[in-house]
């Protein structure tokens, strides 16, 4: 939350508010049935103070939320004195927060209705890496784009690139693994490099395959984190991106963080999609929400 747009006293507390997004407070079984769906996309004030019990989901994850100073945290922060704030590409967070939002990323996988879950999918693509074929590349795609809610990006790139699709993606995924930088191995196909990218699969759902060939070396990037975190969607703002996602989960890891580079980013996404997925800056009180 910016000075531009300061958090109304609380009528109770009189304490500023904070604010969430719908989409994140529908989470709440004590607030989630009282919003629209028109909701998801609006910032709703929020008093960590006078409504701390029901910023939780129903299986008591902590619901993230910004503060007045524009930084994300969730009640917890308070109930530990919690004081130090994370930060990456100059967005800040609690270590609580970006806890929660891991959690929540996973029961969001749990809950898609997804043909496979995140780790079934993994568990598919550390086969395709001891067995590679052209077969299993199209099968483990057809499956990542499902995941990533990207049937018609895999049904495009079908329709492109016809029967040639499955030798494509195993030559580009084989190259990938065996890239020795992260723009090399997010290239597209090209002159130079033709076991590149194949076209018409960009850097947001290639790097969704990377992520699920080795999820300790890639991660998403995709138009949430590009335009939440400042990121360019084309290799080079990739590579930057894997530089600072790196740094930052090994700085967390070295204080006992147990979470993979992967599942790191996933709670990123779900902090940031807060302040990217709304349609006005402007907060709303519940009565108008």
């Amino acid at each position: 939350m910016t000075a531009d747009h300061p958090g109304n006293p609380c009528k109770q507390c009189s304490i500023p508010t904070s604010r969430m997004s719908g989409r994140t407070l529908r989470q709440s079984p004590a607030r989630g049935g009282l919003l629209k769906k028109a909701d998801d996309k609006r910032w709703i004030q929020v008093c960590p103070t006078c409504e701390r019990q029901d910023l939780f989901d129903d299986h008591r994850i902590a619901l993230p939320f910004q503060s007045l100073d524009g930084v994300m945290r969730t009640v917890q922060d308070e109930a530990t004195g919690a004081k130090g704030v994370l930060s990456m590409a100059g967005f800040s967070f609690t270590q609580h927060a970006l806890g929660s939002a891991v959690a929540l990323a996973n029961r969001e996988d749990d809950d898609a209705g997804s043909a496979r879950s995140t780790a079934q999918i993994e568990a598919e693509a550390q086969q395709y890496r001891l067995t590679p074929s052209h077969q299993s590349a199209l099968k483990l795609s057809d499956a990542i784009c499902q995941w990533g809610r990207g049937s018609r990006v895999f049904g495009n790139l079908h329709k492109r690139h016809g029967t040639t699709l499955g030798d494509k993606m195993n030559r580009w995924m084989r190259a990938a693994l065996a890239a020795d930088t992260d723009e090399a191995a997010i290239a597209p196909v090209s002159s130079t490099q033709e076991a590149g990218r194949p076209e018409g699969l960009g850097v947001s759902f290639g790097s969704k395959h990377l992520r699920m060939l080795d999820p300790d070396r890639f991660a998403v990037l995709d138009s949430v984190l590009s335009e939440g975190l400042g990121y360019a969607l084309n290799p080079k703002g990739y590579a930057l991106f894997m530089r600072h996602l790196r740094d930052f989960h090994q700085q967390l890891s070295a204080s006992g963080w147990g979470h993979s580079l992967a599942r790191t980013e996933s709670g990123l996404f779900v902090l940031a999609r807060q302040n990217v997925r709304v349609d006005s800056e402007q907060a709303v009180t519940p009565s108008e929400a």
